[in-house]
């Protein structure tokens, strides 16, 4: 099906967006809120305060493919 369409869509002369918009792979990356730490024991077995290792961000990814 998915072939028929971007056949029958890159045929046309102004196709819409929204038929355009199937003729591609969509790929999503999202990180919201991630961070790194390490804590450690003392010796009366305790936690110590968090060490950062990767401070808290967020990000997101976004790619398409023409499938022809």
């Amino acid at each position: 099906y998915a072939e028929q369409l971007v056949h029958v869509v890159s045929s046309l002369t102004q196709p819409s967006d929204n038929l355009l918009h199937y003729c591609y792979a969509h790929c999503y990356l999202k990180i919201f809120g991630f961070q790194a730490g390490l804590t450690s024991l003392d010796c009366r077995g305790s936690y110590c305060l968090p060490v950062p290792i990767i401070p808290s961000f967020s990000t997101a990814l976004y790619g398409k493919l023409l499938k022809l």
